[in-house]
């Protein structure tokens, strides 16, 4: 990788406050989706105690993002990261129950190498029962009792996600509980693939008059005044992205980023249609992709940038305002140039174009993620993090972070590995090629976690 400009930065994203990631709902604070995976998390978690079920997995979720009218493969990295959020709450609602119940990590990436396997089908759930699954904690490897799968609906006008979960053993396929809805988010725009920019960096710096004018007051008043500017932008976020005719951010020059696609060096067009941006896919012929970001707004601005749900710094698959991302500095140059994954803070590894073969491989096995370039854009925070100051707070934080901390693989207690988790929620298809030498360094600040713009590109269509 290399910067045009600029020092390659490492920042370290630390959101601004829990209500802006838990709360984006005014009228229900249960409203949102992890509070709602909470929720439904101790009855299901129940259920499976009571049908006998020592380990239990969760499969990637099917999504419909325009009111159930498709469920296409390529959406976002809502699929999996519900499942991965729900993993998270069944974690923690294990809790009570004696003796603990296997909760496994990622059972998709497990399912999906299995040949045949299928939940829908009797043959394909019988082969989705032989894989070896990862516990969520530990080191060990599990046969599954049963797993659990949901099928999400994103409302028309982007305001509602609609779930129903399902709970499948050998025998078994039927709905557990009844449908919910719960709050859409501007956060969560990138995850189903859809696209905004706030048209000036006004209102988001409302979010720290509001913290600032209540800062005296009882965290409950703060959050609460934070939350009805997140629920302004929210709402102005859902009414740009669900206008096939706004201009995309990719091709708004008034949008706090700009992304250029180059293949050996030339700029590929976007195409845009009904609210989406395309590109051409890369040919075999070509060497080289980069991906460069330039800085439009006169402030300092951190992008995180995924390529098929992976985030080009160390790989990280957590939700957006968890990952880590890069540093354009109001005091440094405005561009940078991203060509590879970071894979440590000395190493990175050079894009790699894949064949239609291969592509199709990996298909099948990233998901949704494949043939994706997507980039979220946050504004850097000037109030200080509302401290979680109880246990429910730092629940809610653990099941949003939507990934298990890396400290649990070595941890076979579950005492020791929620601990762990609780820790932790106070921190804030191109394949694999060569690895080249290269050099970022870590500056800490803090972000505000609702980005001041989303922008996904699909460079790769499936094969039939």
């Amino acid at each position: 990788m290399r910067s045009r400009n600029v020092q390659h930065r490492l920042m370290i994203a630390i959101a601004v406050s829990l209500s802006g990631l838990m709360a984006p709902s005014l009228r229900a604070a249960e409203a949102s989706i992890e509070a709602q995976l909470l929720a439904e998390a101790g009855p299901l978690m129940r259920e499976c105690d009571k049908r006998g079920y020592r380990n239990v997995g969760v499969l990637k979720f099917s999504v419909s993002p325009d009111g159930g009218k498709t469920f296409p493969n390529q959406v976002g990295t809502l699929n999996l990261h519900l499942a991965n959020r729900l993993e998270q709450a069944m974690f923690i609602k294990n809790a009570p129950v004696e003796p603990k119940i296997g909760v496994t990590r990622n059972a998709s990436a497990v399912a999906a190498k299995i040949d045949g396997a299928d939940h829908l089908t009797p043959d394909g759930r019988t082969k989705l029962f032989t894989g070896k699954y990862p516990l969520l904690w530990g080191t060990q490897t599990v046969a599954v009792d049963a797993f659990v799968v949901g099928v999400a609906t994103v409302s028309s006008n982007q305001e509602t996600i609609s779930i129903q979960l399902y709970l499948i053993d050998p025998t078994l396929h039927q709905p557990f509980g009844k449908p919910f809805a719960v709050q859409n988010r501007a956060a969560l725009l990138a995850e189903t693939g859809a696209s905004y920019s706030a048209p000036n960096p006004s209102a988001h710096r409302a979010i720290d008059d509001a913290a600032q004018k209540q800062k005296d007051a009882p965290p409950a008043v703060t959050r609460r005044a934070v939350e009805e500017v997140r629920h302004k932008i929210d709402l102005a976020a859902f009414e740009q992205a669900r206008d096939p005719n706004r201009p995309h951010p990719l091709s708004d020059e008034k949008a706090p980023l700009s992304l250029v696609i180059r293949y050996d060096g030339r700029a590929q067009p976007y195409e845009f249609k009904a609210g989406r941006a395309y590109v051409a896919e890369p040919g075999e012929d070509v060497k080289k992709v980069e991906l460069e970001l330039t800085r439009n707004w006169d402030e300092s601005l951190k992008a995180v940038v995924k390529v098929n749900g992976v985030n080009t710094l160390y790989k990280q698959t957590a939700p957006d305002p968890h990952c880590l991302g890069w540093l354009l500095d109001k005091k440094d140059g405005k561009t940078l140039l991203v060509d590879g994954y970071q894979v440590t803070a000395d190493e990175s590894e050079k894009f790699r174009i894949l064949s239609q073969t291969e592509s199709k491989v990996n298909e099948q096995r990233y998901g949704s993620y494949v043939g994706t370039i997507t980039v979220s854009v946050f504004r850097e925070a000037k109030a200080m993090p509302l401290a979680l100051a109880t246990e429910r707070e730092k629940h809610l934080e653990i099941v949003s972070m939507a990934t298990p901390p890396k400290e649990n693989a070595r941890e076979d207690n579950y005492n020791a590995a929620l601990d762990n988790f609780l820790k932790s929620a106070h921190r804030g298809l191109i394949g694999e090629g060569e690895r080249l030498p290269n050099r970022v360094s870590r500056v800490t600040r803090l972000w505000d976690p609702t980005p001041v713009m989303t922008a996904a590109v699909v460079y790769y269509k499936a094969q039939p």
